[in-house]
């Protein structure tokens, strides 16, 4: 694995993985946008500041440390994308963690090295997922009628 360090020195991200890196630079093409439009179009709605095209072309090539929240906004923005994506991707790429979602009890679980388990692990962790999953009280709103 190969780290790098944040400017104080501390280790900043795993750079084995490529989640977010590729979700960007797919996006980004899906889209027609060259980098420098990016730029334009990426801009946090919050703090107003711009993401920089030379950031995200070190993004695209894993040679960033974890991104900053106002840099995923700004991202969501130009790239029409979910926030709980980039985030998703974020958590995946730099800290090798990944979610698992069941979408019928919506509860989400942190799985570290999600990838490594077999199909009976998983299966219990979903279980374990729908156990533990508050139940909608009276009078909640409910995805049903």
């Amino acid at each position: 694995m190969n780290l790098m360090t944040d400017r104080d020195g501390t280790p900043a991200a795993r750079t084995d993985r490529r989640d977010l890196s590729d979700l960007v630079r797919a996006r980004r093409r899906a889209l027609g946008l060259s980098l420098a439009k990016l730029e334009e179009l990426a801009i946090d709605p919050k703090t107003g500041r711009r993401v920089k095209s030379s950031w995200v072309h070190d993004l695209e090539h894993g040679r960033t440390p974890p991104p900053e929240l106002w840099r995923l906004r700004g991202l969501s923005v130009a790239l029409e994308l979910d926030m709980e994506e980039l985030r998703t991707a974020t958590a995946a790429q730099f800290y090798g963690v990944t979610s698992l979602w069941e979408p019928q009890q919506r509860v989400r679980i942190i799985v570290p090295d999600l990838e490594r388990l077999d199909d009976e692990a998983l299966e219990q962790v979903l279980r374990l997922a729908r156990l533990l999953a508050p139940r909608p009280r009276e009078g909640d709103e409910s995805d049903e009628g």
